[in-house]
């Protein structure tokens, strides 16, 4: 086996978590980032607080997007970056130019929109992908795919298909998550929560966010518009919450909620 392919072979095969500390020098480190760059759904889905309450409408300045992806562009990130949060990200009339900053500045990020499909047409598609997109992760939450959707899907060929990830939840599926105790549905229990720690979530005026189900965006850990993206995620009292989560200990009604250990209030 020559040089280069002895690289290749430990480059292939070395574990996850070496894979991350060697890029940052610690194992404390988000693997997807969520970025909520717009408030605005077109759907009132049943697995999501929007069903039941407005969000205020917004907009994430430009430049406070872009100064997040140069700082990602700092730490050599190269996991996933999602442009959503609870919104509809194709609402965005930016999109393509977000979207292609991103790819500039992030070339070893996996970029995936979370998107219901619904504007999601054969231009806007090839646009995205072309702008940088790697793949669209849909959710339909009816029984069947939407017109749009399925005309879409029919336009691609096997290896543009690809590039689709489609699931499609009836009325009958048991979610996993309740929301923070939001929703009362019938959600996964858990003695324990890793998400905290392996993704970082920004709401669209700039906050940090425990997680992904801090739909009110009451649990803050720093402010993007002030602060440095890294040095928000190693204060010590977040690194702190972050630990006990995983180790299911939940100081939070949030979390007892979510986890199903006891019921909201």
């Amino acid at each position: 086996m020559n040089i280069k392919s002895k690289i290749n072979y430990y480059k292939t095969n070395i574990p996850l978590v070496t894979k991350r500390f060697l890029r940052y020098k610690t194992l404390d480190m988000f693997d997807a980032v969520e970025i909520e760059t717009n408030t605005e759904c077109n759907r009132k889905c049943v697995n999501c607080p929007n069903f039941l309450f407005e969000r205020e409408k917004g907009l994430m300045e430009t430049n406070l997007y872009k100064k997040i992806i140069n700082e990602l562009s700092e730490t050599k990130y190269n996991g996933r970056l999602s442009p959503h949060f609870y919104n509809e990200p194709l609402l965005d009339k930016r999109l393509l130019l977000l979207m292609s900053y991103t790819r500039d500045k992030l070339p070893e990020a996996f970029i995936c929109v979370y998107t219901n499909g619904d504007l999601l047409d054969r231009k806007l598609f090839d646009e995205l992908i072309e702008a940088g997109v790697d793949n669209f992760f849909i959710t339909q939450y009816d029984e069947e795919l939407s017109n749009s959707l399925r005309e879409l899907m029919n336009s691609l060929d096997e290896k543009e298909k690809k590039k689709l990830t489609v699931r499609v939840f009836g009325d009958k599926e048991t979610f996993k998550f309740n929301r923070g105790g939001i929703l009362k549905i019938n959600s996964n229990k858990f003695s324990s929560c890793s998400y905290p720690s392996t993704t970082l979530v920004i709401d669209w005026k700039g906050r940090v966010l425990l997680c992904c189900n801090d739909y009110f965006s009451e649990h803050i850990f720093g402010d993007l518009k002030t602060e440095k993206l890294m040095n928000i995620w190693k204060k010590e009292h977040f690194h702190q919450t972050r630990k006990e989560i995983k180790r299911g200990i939940f100081n939070r009604d949030i979390c007892r909620s979510c986890s199903g250990m006891e019921e909201k209030k």
